[in-house]
């Protein structure tokens, strides 16, 4: 049965086929003509063209005129469509300071000068448009003077050569700075420029300066400071007189001596003092004056001793006699100084003197340390007998 199907459709008549395929044909045709239909209406485009574009930059010093880059516009990737072309219908300007985009507006036109510019996907890269400030250099002026109390200040400015000004501008400049005390600053301008209506336009301008100092240099005084002259007596010397003699201090001003040196040892050494200036208000005004000093001297002698060693006697018995025991024959020791002597010793039958083989000056400090100032006495020695007598 089904082979008998097969048999009748294959013996169908070959027009049956050819009627599908002119069907198909028209079909097509007919929805070809509807698109242009379409398309000519303005119903129907066909899938976009992606393009891409970029703008230029430009760049100006400020004049007072306009910058623009209308003529900038290219494509950086893509391509247009044969007959189609881009027209520039607006651009941007710039005239004061600042930078903006570069934005140009364009449309694409074909042939005809109708707007295509629909059919595209349009990307674009603005470059910027830039105006900068004019560069000017403002030299302030230069001043030094000795430390006086009174402030120190310098008005003097001047434009550089190479600088101009925009026609109808001018350049106001006040050096308000000043310094008293000694030191050092920078004569730092404040500037501003207007228009001819008195308007500030500074911001038109790079206001550049090349700044002067102003210096306060530091009084100079000579102090002679006092002198001490004197025997080692166990604690520290010093001298805190002290009289100027060059220079002169301003009125209302005060010198203190705030520390001096000390002196705990014997020898000779220069007595520097420390010193500060105040004004009457308790101000340190220190920083104002340079203060020499003639120095003085802290010379302490040796303490100066005589000690006799003690003497001894006793029948041999093969031992040696010895005696470390001490007088003070003149002089002094200073309190809770010690001295500590070695001295020498006999055995046999015999007299010998008994010297001093080594001796020591300490005191013990408020840590419970033995200080050793022994290089602080001058001693002399006497010396006493021992005697070692033969026995019964």
């Amino acid at each position: 049965m089904f082979q008998q199907k097969r048999d009748q459709e294959a013996k169908k008549p070959l027009g049956s086929i050819t009627s599908v395929v002119c069907f198909a044909l028209i079909g097509s045709a007919i929805m070809i003509l509807v698109l242009l239909i379409m398309s000519q209406i303005g119903m129907y485009y066909p899938r976009k063209i992606n393009i891409g574009f970029r703008t230029g930059s430009a760049r100006m010093q400020y004049t007072g005129e306009p910058l623009d880059a209308r003529n900038t516009l290219s494509i950086s990737w893509g391509k247009l469509l044969d007959g189609h072309y881009m027209r520039v219908v607006r651009y941007p300007t710039i005239t004061d300071v600042g930078s903006i985009d570069n934005k140009i507006e364009f449309i694409i036109e074909d042939e005809t000068g109708a707007d295509v510019t629909e059919q595209y996907n349009i990307y674009t890269q603005y470059g910027s448009l830039e105006i900068t400030p004019i560069p000017i250099h403002v030299y302030t002026g230069i001043s030094h003077k000795v430390y006086d109390g009174t402030p120190l200040s310098n008005d003097y400015w001047e434009m550089s050569q190479t600088s101009e000004l925009i026609s109808g501008h001018t350049l106001i400049v006040e050096c308000k700075t000043e310094i008293t005390n000694a030191g050092t600053v920078m004569n730092i301008p404040v500037t501003k420029v207007v228009d001819e209506k008195g308007l500030d336009v500074t911001y038109l301008y790079n206001v550049i300066n090349v700044n002067g100092t102003l210096t306060v240099e530091p009084m100079t005084i000579t102090v002679q400071t006092g002198s001490y002259f004197g025997i080692y007596n166990g604690a520290a010397v010093g001298n805190s007189d002290y009289e100027i003699i060059a220079g002169d201090l301003l009125p209302g001003h005060q010198l203190y001596p705030v520390a001096i040196t000390e002196h705990n040892k014997i020898g000779v050494v220069e007595n520097h003092i420390q010193f500060a200036v105040k004004d009457e208000k308790g101000t340190d005004m220190t920083m104002n004056y340079n203060i020499e000093q003639a120095k003085g001297v802290l010379d302490v002698s040796p303490r100066k001793l005589v000690v006799q060693t003690g003497s001894g006697s006793k029948k041999y018995d093969g031992t040696p006699l010895e005696n470390n025991s001490y007088k003070l024959i003149s002089g002094s020791l200073c309190p809770e100084h010690k001295l500590k002597l070695v001295c020498s010793s006999i055995t046999g039958i015999g007299k010998k003197d008994n010297m001093v083989l080594s001796y020591r000056v300490l005191y013990t400090d408020s840590n419970g340390h033995e200080i050793d100032v022994t290089n602080c006495y001058q001693i002399t020695f006497e010396f006493g007998m021992l005697t070692v007598t033969g026995g019964e």
